[in-house]
């Protein structure tokens, strides 16, 4: 009953499309073809949005093997290439760590890395890297080097986790936190980057066969833990709160909680862990807020689906049901995606960027903004993609999450 108010409440957001196997693939295809044509003309360098478009786009087309043929044709050549790049990049990261380490790292040294490298804030790439080589080691393709690839993301993560057991996007210790200049100090460690680093640690120690808890997901929980609201959501960062301060189950809190509770899944977290329990009770109460992220609601859409995916056919259903309307709704004649958020305050829609009213009344007049960033639609194609193909067949690496709760009887 929810879903199907909370559908009616979007009907006027997009057109509706029905959703059926045979649009889901028909939509593929096309995703499929315009990452051929794109993906290898992303820039390299910057933000990672490259190597974390491959590395999704990768575990989308190896979970299309599984029923290759006319409907999806295969896309082995493209995997190969992509795989070859993200090792590539694992062994950048490592080899830059060592650099920095063999250093004095002095503040101009570390600026100038911060402005020229390829490999710094590797935690976003790691964290969708993680899932593609287990997912690829539990395939049998390339066993062998997935394994070690996987041990060498490990052995970054659990070197990169801050004092207070989170992340930031990269390691702030060796080589400072990430500055907009004259702008924006990024934490040391925030909510976003480490959720996507402990959901890869866990999954990658899952599929190396690694039993048991380790000290560096103990600690993933028990930052999660240590900020988590009383409504069972997280705010962008932990800091202290004013007094009587009690902060709301904002949208943006709700997308960013889903994110949260996979994490704590793939770490390990007991189905009756209190963080756990109240995380996914809040966003049970408003899923419709699962595709509104801060930095990238289209990041907030894929930790949803990848949760609720995980949580077994009746979350799957729903989520489906939800959004593969507006995700079918939001192709282009190219293939592409776009973002499906609906602008809620807050919410980083990538290729329909809305500044916020006081930064858009200050741009100067004769100054046309664009209503489009195509720079970012290989990344919002990659994770579409990605959700479609969960629909399909099943992944090999997500881990047991406890389902949505059944009806009340008496």
């Amino acid at each position: 009953m929810q879903a199907a108010l909370i559908l009616l409440l979007l009907a006027g957001e997009a057109p509706v499309v029905a959703v059926t196997p045979e649009a889901r693939d028909a939509a593929l295809v096309k995703a499929f073809h315009f990452l051929d044509e794109t993906i290898w003309h992303m820039p390299d360098g910057g933000s990672p949005q490259r190597q974390y478009t491959m590395a999704v786009a990768a575990h989308a087309y190896l979970l299309a093997a599984d029923r290759g043929g006319k409907r999806l044709p295969s896309r082995q050549r493209q995997v190969a290439r992509m795989h070859d790049e993200l090792v590539r990049y694992v062994d950048r990261v490592v080899d830059r760590i060592a650099k920095v380490k063999q250093s004095d790292a002095d503040l101009t040294f570390v600026q100038r890395l911060r402005r020229n490298s390829k490999t710094l804030q590797w935690t976003w790439v790691l964290g969708v890297a993680a899932p593609y080589f287990a997912e690829s080691l539990a395939r049998g393709k390339r066993s062998g080097e997935c394994r070690r690839v996987l041990k060498k993301i490990v052995r970054i993560l659990e070197a990169s986790q801050q004092p207070g057991g989170g992340w930031g996007h990269d390691d702030a210790r060796l080589i400072g936190t990430f500055e907009i200049p004259g702008k924006f100090r990024y934490p040391a460690e925030f909510v976003a980057p480490s959720y996507c680093a402990l959901s890869a640690l866990g999954i990658a120690r899952r599929a190396r066969g690694k039993k048991g808890d380790s000290s560096a997901l103990r600690a993933g929980r028990a930052y999660f833990a240590s900020g988590q609201s009383e409504d069972g959501t997280f705010p962008y960062a932990f800091r202290k709160l004013r007094p009587g301060a009690k902060p709301g189950m904002g949208p943006v809190a709700v997308a960013r909680t889903s994110g949260v509770a996979f994490a704590l899944f793939c770490a390990g977290a007991k189905p009756t862990d209190p963080t756990a329990v109240k995380a996914l009770r809040a966003i049970d109460g408003r899923p419709q807020f699962m595709a509104e992220g801060h930095g990238s609601a289209t990041m907030a859409l894929q930790f949803g689906g990848l949760l609720s995916r995980a949580r077994g056919d009746r979350a799957w259903s729903a989520f489906r049901s939800m959004y593969f309307p507006r995700i079918l709704a939001a192709q282009e004649k190219s293939g592409a995606f776009l973002c499906v958020s609906t602008g809620v305050i807050g919410s980083n829609d990538e290729t329909r960027p809305r500044l916020p009213a006081g930064l858009r009344d200050s741009v100067p007049s004769g100054i046309k903004l664009p209503d489009r960033n195509p720079r970012a639609e290989p990344y919002v194609t990659a994770i579409h993609s990605l959700l479609l193909l969960l629909d399909r067949t099943e992944s090999r690496v997500l881990p047991t999450i406890p389902g949505l709760p059944g009806p009340v009887t008496k």
